[in-house]
């Protein structure tokens, strides 16, 4: 049944973490903005209201579009990257 599989997005893999579905956005949000980046373009982080499975299914699916087009100009590599982790952090 489909809303069985809905509320699993709502269910938290430990106590300490956001719903599974934000999950699924938080995890797709990396190869994204790195596509993103590659093309010169700021990060834009996916809705991590994440409520359905066909919500879910779209995030992956956006995900991998965007990494079967992504086109790597190597010099693009050498280019400084800081990313915003939240919360003040970042790596660089």
């Amino acid at each position: 049944c489909a809303a069985e599989g809905d509320a699993l997005l709502d269910r938290r893999l430990a106590p300490d973490m956001l719903p599974l579905g934000t999950q699924v956005a938080f995890t797709c949000n990396q190869p994204h903005n790195f596509c993103r980046w590659l093309a010169g373009e700021a990060p834009r982080d996916l809705d991590p209201a994440v409520v359905t499975l066909a919500a879910a299914r779209a995030c992956i699916d956006a995900t991998r579009a965007a990494l079967g087009a992504a086109r790597l100009d190597e010099a693009r590599l050498d280019a400084p990257l800081t990313l915003e982790l939240g919360n003040g952090l970042f790596a660089e």
